[in-house]
């Protein structure tokens, strides 16, 4: 059975290698390499060098409709196509050309959570499970048949780099299962059924720690966006990413200060910020400009006084 896979970035190399060791894998398809960094120097995406090593035929096109890309897809005559994360949406031209299907690798229990940051939302809307589900790529976002489906339980200090480590291993599984059924030919296969819900693209408003909230979702917060750094604006307007934390409960002191203002300072620790319900301890942040640090270390140059207000 021949296979094409879609996929761009680090994450999807875990479900490249194992085609490329299991499969009849004949080429891959990735997005453009783009300019990367202060010099905007043109970098290769992870799965065209990862096809560059092991001699896979690799596509990069800038437009999936352009007609000579789909007839040197068509031509390679693959039965099924496997996308992860390649982060655009297929269209029907590419889809129609799989007479067994084109499945998706999605990390979450659809229809829960459909769209394109699927993780970090589990976490900022304090789900207790996750998952990941394969399915057939119909026309609407996330909305085909499901082949498989597998479940996790979200652990209480769960942040989005460690749920991403335990999904990627659980989804070569699904993977694995969803190729076999579809080998022996008439797989099994399930509508979506149950709430829908939307996990969109990230954008900077849901960045910004807002300390009117409590501390149970701006732990969360933290917590579901590690990768980038939940962020809060110094006393002096300088940015500060906050990048661990945890909730306190219950109030420990300055029950009458307004959210955002540093209500204490532990040795060795971090210091306590007063939330709209609740404190957080902050133990880990990066600075504007600076390396990351333990929020004790920070404490030592920054200078910041008990009641100040981080805004």
């Amino acid at each position: 059975m021949k296979i094409i896979f879609l996929g761009t970035p680090l994450i999807a190399l875990p479900y490249l290698d194992f085609l490329h060791k299991n499969e009849n894998l004949v080429a891959c398809i990735s997005q453009p390499d783009k300019p990367k960094g202060r010099g905007q120097e043109i970098e290769e995406v992870p799965v065209k060098s990862f096809c560059k090593e092991k001699k896979l035929p690799i596509f990069q096109p800038a437009n999936l409709k352009e007609p000579s890309f789909l007839s040197e897809i068509a031509n390679l005559k693959a039965e099924i196509g496997v996308v992860a994360a390649y982060g655009k949406i297929i269209p029907k031209e590419l889809i129609n050309i799989f007479p067994l299907g084109l499945f998706n690798i999605h990390f979450s229990l659809l229809p829960h959570l459909r769209g394109a940051a699927p993780i970090q939302w589990a976490l900022l809307l304090g789900d207790m499970f996750s998952g990941v589900t394969i399915f057939q790529i119909a026309e609407s976002l996330d909305t085909g048949l499901i082949l498989a489906q597998k479940k996790i339980a979200i652990e209480e200090n769960e942040d989005a780099v460690s749920l991403e480590k335990k999904l990627i291993p659980l989804g070569v599984h699904a993977l694995e299962e969803a190729l076999a059924a579809l080998k022996k030919g008439n797989p099994e296969t399930k509508i979506q059924t149950g709430a829908i819900t939307l996990a969109p693209c990230l954008k900077k408003e849901n960045y910004k720690i807002h300390w009117e909230k409590s501390s149970i979702e701006i732990s969360r917060q933290v917590r579901a966006l590690i990768q980038n750094g939940a962020y809060c604006n110094l006393p002096n307007g300088k940015i500060l990413k906050i990048l661990k934390a945890e909730p306190i409960f219950p109030e420990i002191e300055g029950d009458e200060a307004q959210p955002g203002a540093l209500t204490g300072f532990e040795r060795g620790k971090g210091f306590i910020v007063k939330c709209g319900i609740g404190s957080l301890r902050i133990l880990e942040l990066k600075e504007e400009g600076k390396k990351t640090q333990d929020a004790w270390s920070f404490l030592q140059g920054a200078r910041l006084k008990l009641w100040e207000q981080l805004l």
